[in-house]
């Protein structure tokens, strides 16, 4: 319907496109407020303009509670990435941008788990215990050698500034690998 004068429009047209707005706008309110996913509409000052059900589950409030702002619901190191999401209106999922560690543990876990699967699937047999402890074992091992480049030199993740993770990681493997053995050692003596 389009007019390229305004003075023509009649007031019946235009109450029939004013509900059919609203129709719509109620439409789209409804697909947000029962979309399984966490959605909150926060001004430039971050105060919760709305929210839905998703995110009342979340944070674990009841449906007449209010959210004023976001500073009482998130914690500081994703308030600390607001102001930088608003500017460039990129979003930042957190895990992988201010972690390179969690990046690689999880490329590690991902490249056991489709090895430790292609070997499985290779032997027609069930997967015995030793079998299972010798994988086990060298994944731990390798998470324990997991290293980045900085300043021009290989750094131990798990031992660049807390040491107490990359030393529960190594203790976590030694043991995993003297029981490797031990199952090992036994097996032999059984003689299977």
């Amino acid at each position: 319907m389009e007019r390229a004068d305004l003075e023509q429009w009649k007031a019946r047209e235009v109450a029939r496109l004013l509900a059919l707005l609203e129709t719509e706008r109620r439409y789209y309110q409804e697909i947000v407020a029962y979309i399984p996913v966490g959605i909150l509409v926060l001004s430039s000052d971050l105060s919760v303009i709305s929210s839905n059900r998703a995110i009342r589950k979340i944070f674990g409030l009841r449906g007449g509670e209010a959210l004023r702002r976001v500073e009482s619901l998130l914690p500081q190191e994703v308030l600390r990435q607001v102001p930088e999401v608003l500017r460039t209106g990129v979003a930042t999922t957190g895990l992988w941008d201010r972690s390179p560690v969690l990046g690689m543990v999880f490329a590690a876990l991902a490249v056991f788990f489709w090895l430790f699967f292609f070997y499985a699937k290779r032997h027609k047999g069930p997967v015995s215990t030793q079998t299972k402890s010798l994988w086990v074992a060298i994944f731990y091992t390798v998470l324990v050698f997991l290293f980045r480049i900085k300043d021009h030199k290989l750094v131990l993740i798990f031992f660049n500034d807390d040491l107490t993770i990359g030393l529960v990681f190594s203790v976590l493997s030694v043991a995993l690998w003297v029981r490797y053995f031990f199952q090992r050692w036994k097996a032999k003596r059984a003689g299977v």
